[in-house]
Parts: structure tokens; sequence; C-alpha cells
């Protein structure tokens, strides 16, 4: 039975953390201890806690509380999900305060690779559709996919998603809490301050919107026009099918993939042709 073990303190102004934590133990009895803080987000702190034998898991708790403690569910929903082979714990604790437990994705977040060539180009854009393929066949939509919550594994080729916290089972509501506004303005506002997320996510209260598989297609294509440096003609209308505003006229994710592969074996019988003519 995992246990998350902390020991709690009285707050004060100068220290109003909740507790310090002693440590994590998993499912078959691995200690774990914190390491470092490795992240702050609007709503939650990460740290690495390793064991005496350098495995690593990363620990999530609020940065005030009380925590937003249905985020925490969505976000240890997707991490099961999504990685049935790692562990994923969620801690209940006073004042609405918790303890997330999620795999260590060591890998580079999207927001910090150089893609600059056609070759790597097509080769991080296939990796990304490849990554929301695998997420989809497991029931879930991401729907908030971004440049810092997708990881590349060099060595692999392999992407990774993380967070998860706007995530939702497919063919269900999208979290009312974060979706659902007060007026089409704030909508509207929302629609421009989140431009990754599809515009169809969003509507007027009380008006439930839910999840498809077109939506990451919307935040694949965001992604992609943010990190491919001069993309070629043949990428950027990849990118731009994707950005259709009407969700039923975007590709799916393996028409997405056909499409990527059909321009990888063109260019390579024109550059066969060049080299026999030559």
């Amino acid at each position: 039975m995992p246990r998350y073990k902390t020991k709690r303190k009285i707050k004060t102004k100068s220290s109003p953390d909740s507790g310090y934590d002693s440590g994590y133990e998993s499912d078959g009895g691995t200690e774990y201890s914190p390491v470092e803080d490795i992240g702050v987000g609007g709503y939650a702190k990460a740290r690495l806690f390793q064991s005496q034998t350098k495995k690593s898991v990363v620990v999530l708790n609020p940065v005030t509380l009380p925590g937003d403690f249905g985020e925490a569910i969505l976000k240890q929903r997707f991490f099961q999900t999504v990685y049935p082979d790692k562990q994923s714990h969620l801690f209940s604790m006073r004042n609405k305060d918790y303890r997330l437990i999620v795999p260590y994705i060591s890998h580079v977040p999207y927001e910090k690779l150089k893609v600059d060539t056609p070759e790597f180009q097509k080769l991080i854009f296939r990796s990304a559709i490849e990554a929301l393929i695998d997420c989809h066949a497991k029931g879930i939509i991401m729907v908030d996919l971004k440049s810092d919550n997708i990881y590349y594994d060099s060595s692999t080729q392999k992407s990774y998603l993380i967070d998860g916290g706007s995530s939702a089972l497919r063919g269900t509501s999208l979290d009312p809490l974060a979706f659902q506004k007060s007026s089409q303005e704030k909508v509207e506002e929302f629609k421009e301050d989140y431009s990754h997320i599809a515009p169809e996510c969003w509507s007027v209260k009380p008006k439930q919107v839910l999840a498809t598989s077109a939506m990451d297609v919307y935040s694949l294509g965001k992604l992609m026009e943010d990190i491919l440096l001069e993309p070629d003609i043949e990428m950027r209308t990849l990118i731009d099918s994707c950005l259709k505003k009407d969700p039923g006229a975007r590709p799916t994710l393996k028409g997405l993939l056909n499409s990527l592969d059909n321009c990888i074996s063109e260019k390579e019988n024109i550059i066969s042709c060049l080299q026999i003519k030559y």
C-alpha cells in the first residue's frame, strides 16, 4: 500500500508551507526522499524525489492552499491512463492539501528544441502525432497540448505527454469550472488568452462541450506553428489544415500521419531521381 509521510508544522507569516515532507513509499516498499524543486506552475509545484537506488518520481503539491483538488484528480487519471506501467498516486490531506505522485519524464520539452531543418521538422511532427494517437487510443483527450507539456527523447525519437490537468475522457464533458464562462465576452477573452486550445472548447454556462480528438489536432497545429522555424510549403499546409475553425474540417491524426509520410516519400523520390540523373 503506497504511503506519503509528512510532518506538520505551525503556519507563520514567514513560513506558510503546510508541512515538510519526510518521504513517499511506493507499492513495493521503495522509499523516496525529496531531492530538488524542478518547476512551479500556476497551481502546483513539482519536486523530484529519488530512492537510494536512484529511481525517480515527481511529487506535485499546491502552490497555495486550498489546493485545486479537482485538477489534481484529472492529472492523476491522465498519468495513470497514459502511463499504466508507471506509478501515479494521489494523497488527500487536510485543508484541501494534496500530494500527487507522477512519473518522472526526464527528456527535453518541445519549447527547448531547435526545430530548424526540414528533416527534423517532419520527425518532430510525426513524433507528436504518434504521442497523441497513443493518448487517444487510451481514451484521453489532452485538450491543452503546448510546448511545455510534451517532451522529446532523441535516442528513441519518441515523445511523452505530461500534465493533463485539463484532460478529459473522449466523449465526456470538459471541466465546467475551467471551460464554461459567464458570458460570450468572457469566452472570447479566454479564446484569445489561451489560443493553443481549440476555440470550440469554450462555452457560456451551462452549455457543456464534449471532448473530441479534433481538439488535440487543433492544439497540435498551434504547437507546430510555434516551434517549427520557417516550415516549407508542405508543412505549412499540414499546419493550416489542423487550425481550421470547423472541427469537422480538420484532418484526423492518422490522416495527418499519412500525409506526412507521403511528403517524405515524395521528397525521397525526387532526391533519388536527381541522383540517377546526375
